[in-house]
């Protein structure tokens, strides 16, 4: 027969075996801050944590700043908000299939985190996710992944491989930027646009594919990738930004096609290691600093397409030599004439190549004017240009150079370089006969419409029959 006082006892150690069972739960319990589903803040201090089961959301910097290594993360949470596990001392995190939203700087600055594993239901990596984890080597995006925000990895130095899913359309704004050890980078064929500094600085890789579905390289895109040493722009570019390729210092080789209309500022400014470049047939202009010390460089093939090289767009390249497309050596000073004004060939330099017919029958003369200031001759009013130059044509004869001079084409004085930029008066009168273009230009004295409407036509040698059609484009 059991007594009264067994009894008590019984019920007594069943009580305290439930209380040490349910006191931990209620006590972890309270380190959780929940309301409707969502965890607003963690406030225990452990370092291994299990998020309670029926938590939705993981809120707006929820676990910020908490010294926690392990996060359990039950399968009713949906969402990881904005900062919610930002500088947190997580060494790594498993993302159930549940989370289909993945905040804004959701990990960022997690100095400890080597490992994410990611929910396959995850379509958008919010902006600065995973940027600053400087220890993380080990991560998959899932396939269902369409986009990933600006920043997304931006100094993670350890991660040294990462495929990109099928289906991003777009690496945006320093999405690799400063990811020193990245080595293996798989860009897929749905990715249209490379935006700016998105591999800025991605110093370990040596080559990088491109596909042929990307129209625009932003600006320093791959800017300070020093182990680079070949790339290969698909033809459906159309567009590389300033500074794209600057200072890959061992880039020996690239190849793109003409469908990009201007080789901008910059963009291949100090590859040390590019010994030769042909530029696309197809390309308009060479904008300022294009190749900018690239010491390296001792050969570039210019096509006829070639209209504009700005200033310093080959400044400290001390041994380039341009060479035409059909390997003759080419002098950017001179260029081919084609009947009227050539193109301007610096912008900020202000090369002006204008193309005259030689009244005298004797074949083109090449007029050309820089911008740089001088000093202005005394009582030498004509406005001149530095050089002329010969080119040869119906006369034949040599190309010479008389320097510092201008001849006026009116009444033949020879003055002295004008030391400002000023250039020429230059007419533009058409023949009504023939009816043909004529370019005059003439000096600051001579510049009226009556001599031009007196000349013969060179062509047919009507006289008095011009019209005149403007100034020419100086």
């Amino acid at each position: 027969m059991i007594k009264r006082g067994q009894i008590c006892f019984v019920f007594i150690l069943t009580i305290i075996l439930v209380l040490l069972t349910v006191l931990p739960t209620l006590a972890a319990d309270s380190d959780f801050d929940i309301q409707n589903g969502v965890l607003i803040k963690y406030t225990g201090s452990d370092e291994d944590v299990v998020v309670p089961d029926g938590v939705t959301v993981i809120g707006e910097s929820a676990f910020a700043s908490a010294q926690i290594k392990t996060i359990t993360i039950p399968d009713s949470v949906t969402m990881i908000d904005t900062r919610a596990f930002l500088n947190c001392g997580l060494k790594e995190i498993l993302i159930p299939d549940s989370v289909t939203v993945l905040g804004a700087e959701a990990f960022s600055s997690c100095n400890s985190l080597k490992s994410a594993v990611l929910s396959n239901n995850i379509e958008s990596i919010g902006r600065s996710a995973f940027s600053s984890c400087p220890q993380l080597t080990d991560i998959v995006l899932p396939a269902n992944v369409k986009s990933i925000g600006d920043q997304a990895f931006v100094y993670c130095k350890s991660l040294s491989e990462i495929v990109i899913p099928y289906g991003v359309t777009s690496l945006e704004f320093r999405t690799f930027h400063n990811c020193t050890s990245l080595m293996k980078i798989v860009i897929p064929g749905s990715v249209m646009s490379i935006e700016k500094e998105a591999f800025y600085q991605c110093n370990a890789f040596e080559s990088i594919i491109i596909p042929n579905s990307v129209t625009c390289i932003g600006d320093g895109a791959f800017a300070y990738c020093r182990s680079l040493t070949s790339i290969d722009i698909p033809d459906s570019v159309t567009d590389i930004g300033s500074a794209a390729f600057s200072n890959c210092v061992s880039l020996k080789s690239v190849d793109f096609s003409g469908n990009v209309k201007s080789i901008n500022n910059y963009v291949f400014r100090s590859c040390k290691s590019l010994a030769s470049f042909t530029i696309p047939e197809g390309v308009g202009s060479v904008s300022e600093g294009a190749f900018h010390d690239c010491s390296s460089l001792t050969s570039v093939i210019v096509p006829d397409s070639v209209s504009e090289i700005a200033k310093n767009a080959f400044s400290e390249c001390p041994n380039v030599v341009f060479y035409d497309t059909a390997g003759v050596i080419f002098n950017p000073d001179s260029l081919k004439p084609n009947n009227g004004i050539a193109f301007l060939l610096s912008r900020g330099g202000l090369w002006i190549v204008i193309l005259l017919p030689a009244l005298a029958g004797v074949g083109y003369v090449i007029y050309r004017a820089r911008t740089k200031r001088t000093r202005r001759s005394r009582g030498t009013a004509c406005k001149g240009y530095v050089s002329a130059q010969y080119q040869g044509g119906m006369g034949g004869g040599d190309m010479y150079n008389q320097s510092d001079a201008f001849r006026c084409q009116k009444c033949g004085r020879l003055y002295k370089v004008s030391l400002r930029l000023d250039v020429p008066t230059v007419r533009v009168a058409k023949c009504r006969v023939c009816p043909v273009d004529h370019t005059y230009m003439v000096c600051e004295h001579c510049s009226d419409l009556n001599y031009v409407i007196s000349q013969p036509c060179p062509t047919c040698g009507a006289r008095d029959l011009w019209e005149i059609t403007g100034m020419a484009g100086v």
